[in-house]
């Protein structure tokens, strides 16, 4: 009656028994196991949770993992940092050497060319 489903509707993964009809979302029957006083369907409410503790339990595991991620690239950048320290104090000892060593041979060739 009034286009409702009845029978083997599925509501929340589960068929539902006959006897039970489906308007919507709310359930109506009586006096079945899977709907609860106020005519919703408790099954779906228990798969809806189940699914809700699912998505949570995904979301966390999400966390976690960008957690773990977000560390291992701080502690990559800390790395990298630190070579570039090196780079940078081994890049200015050279260019200090090799400022004294372009100092000397131009003094020993100024000295060559006053002989």
């Amino acid at each position: 009656p009034d286009n409702l489903v009845q029978s083997r509707c599925m509501l929340g993964g589960e068929s539902m028994p006959p006897g039970m009809v489906q308007s919507g979302r709310r359930v109506t029957t009586h006096n079945h196991p899977w709907v609860s006083d106020s005519g919703y369907s408790t099954a779906a409410g228990g798969a809806a949770s189940d699914l809700i503790h699912q998505e949570m339990l995904q979301l966390r595991k999400e966390l976690e993992r960008r957690v773990s991620g977000e560390e291992r690239l701080k502690s990559l950048n800390l790395q990298l940092r630190d070579r570039l320290e090196q780079y940078q104090k081994q890049n200015s000892e050279n260019v200090e050497r090799a400022t004294q060593e372009l100092t000397s041979l131009q003094a020993d060739m100024q000295a060559t060319l006053e002989q």
